[in-house]
């Protein structure tokens, strides 16, 4: 025992400091750690007081934005509402019956009454008849733009018939788009001065195309894609001839009403019209030679000059 006491004289003895300063290092951690807990505690704490806060005070706002609506609905104030048109761009040739009499007649009477006997329509003419039960309107819908036509034609003799009396005809839709055919007998009209004269009396023109034979020569013609005008009575239709200058052409398109070259009429055409149109001014009622008006261009409606 004593040899080996020997062995180790000399040898400093070191205290293992953990086990006396551990108590105290877990002791600042925990009071550390309860000290960051008790932030995050009051800051969570803060955090959802202020959340509360603001959803009281939007609820609050909310609130006060529908007292001022009841208030204002108390005291007869009426909010105007968005008007939409009645234009549905996804039907096309459609007309609307509205009836405002008292007892609203049955699909099977406006079908019979009106469309067929009144119109002279048949199913040949008409892609559908919608009507709901009990509904006062009545939509009609073409199988072309021509019949479309048609319909506003003839409907503009019989609307002051008793029969038509208590209808309201509405356009639902319209198809204004026309491709129509220019044709001269002379190539000398410049295209330009065509595409004025389709300026002034259309929506849109688009670009003329002149036309060729099957051999590959043109034959003084054009067509062109154009966008008529609408009114309340349907569009406003193009003449059957184009004048400028001296030289007439010929206009067509399909669905184009007949009408007279001089007078306009649909009753009659231009060799069977018994009016005289002045080719100076173009007025109706007197000859060029009895003219005593200034002379006016028929290209470009200005007077003064002629084309």
């Amino acid at each position: 025992m004593e040899s080996e006491i020997n062995e180790f004289e000399g040898i400093e003895v070191l205290e293992w400091s953990c086990v006396s300063l551990a108590p105290e290092k877990n002791e600042e951690k925990t009071e550390s750690v309860e000290k960051e807990v008790e932030k995050e505690k009051g800051d969570t704490s803060k955090g959802l007081t202020s959340n509360i806060t603001d959803k009281a005070q939007k609820k609050s706002l909310y609130s006060e934005v529908l007292k001022g609506k009841e208030g204002g609905k108390r005291n007869g104030e009426k909010k105007e509402r968005p008007s939409y048109s009645r234009y549905d761009h996804r039907r096309r040739n459609v007309v609307r019956l509205h009836y405002t009499g008292e007892n609203i007649p049955d699909r099977d009477v406006v079908g019979k009454e009106l469309l067929i006997n009144s119109l002279w329509f048949t199913p040949l003419h008409i892609f559908a008849l919608i009507h709901v039960s009990g509904s006062r309107d009545y939509d009609i819908s073409f199988r072309n733009a021509a019949f479309l036509d048609m319909f506003w034609a003839r409907y503009e003799e019989v609307k002051n018939n008793e029969l038509w009396k208590d209808f309201v005809v509405i356009k639902i839709s319209e198809n204004s788009n026309r491709y129509i055919t220019i044709l001269f007998k002379t190539e000398a009209i410049p295209s330009l001065d065509i595409s004025f004269w389709l300026r002034t009396r259309c929506k849109e023109v688009g670009n003329l195309k002149p036309i060729f034979d099957r051999n590959g020569f043109w034959n003084g013609g054009y067509n062109v894609a154009i966008k008529l005008y609408s009114t309340d009575k349907g569009l406003a239709h193009l003449p059957n001839f184009i004048t400028i200058g001296n030289d007439r052409g010929f206009l067509f398109y399909p669905g184009q009403p007949k009408v007279c070259h001089k007078c306009g009429s649909g009753r009659h055409f231009g060799a069977d019209c018994t009016k005289v149109c002045c080719a100076r001014c173009g007025q109706v009622g007197h000859f060029a030679r009895d003219c005593k008006k200034e002379i006016k261009c028929n290209l470009c409606g200005e007077e003064g000059h002629i084309y």
